[in-house]
């Protein structure tokens, strides 16, 4: 038996769906860098349940080695974005030397039809189709064509996704949420 893929995931007035990589606050688009949505998917997909540091490193990162101020500044930027403050934990709740647990209500819907109409522009951003901007930032390839260099493509995608996302009239796809087209490849 296949299990149901969830459409959105639902607490306060946010609205998330994975597949689309979106956030929604009343049904208003909430920009989020790629690892900080990957951090807030992770928490949600986990809620209520207590997440160490390494957890939560492996399930976000995987094999990649990074440090971990990285979680931490994942983690401030999202109650941040969230708009808690250090003394109300409404939706994080941080457990000293143990880790820390999403506990906020969290709805899972599994309905594609109604997720996908609240993904429609005049549902999700209050302006009309001609107003709505849509980017994708694939990484770069450097013209040393040096297979050293190619992390630095990728960096300086990084680097141009997080600053186009802080634009709110702008849709911002992360790199993982585009196909591959073959026309791009070396």
């Amino acid at each position: 038996m296949t299990e149901k893929q969830v459409a959105s995931y639902e607490f306060g007035p946010y609205r998330l769906f994975p597949s689309e990589r979106l956030l929604l606050r009343e049904g208003r688009l909430v920009s989020l860098t790629p690892k900080v949505f990957d951090t807030l998917l992770v928490f949600l997909r986990h809620s209520r349940r207590l997440l160490s540091k390494d957890e939560l490193m492996e399930m976000i990162w995987g094999d990649t080695v990074v440090e971990e101020g990285n979680l931490t500044q994942n983690i401030f930027v999202l109650r941040k974005t969230l708009g808690e403050s250090p003394q109300d934990h409404q939706y994080l709740v941080t457990l000293p030397l143990q880790g820390y647990r999403f506990v906020a209500k969290v709805k899972e819907c599994y309905d594609e039809t109604e997720a996908a109409a609240l993904m429609r522009p005049e549902n999700s951003t209050g302006v009309d189709d001609k107003a709505l901007k849509s980017i994708a930032v694939m990484p770069f390839t450097l013209l040393t064509n040096s297979p050293a260099q190619d992390f630095a493509g990728i960096g300086i995608a990084d680097a141009l996704i997080t600053k186009l996302s802080n634009i709110q009239q702008l849709v911002v796809r992360p790199t993982s949420a585009v196909p591959r087209l073959s026309l791009f490849k070396k």
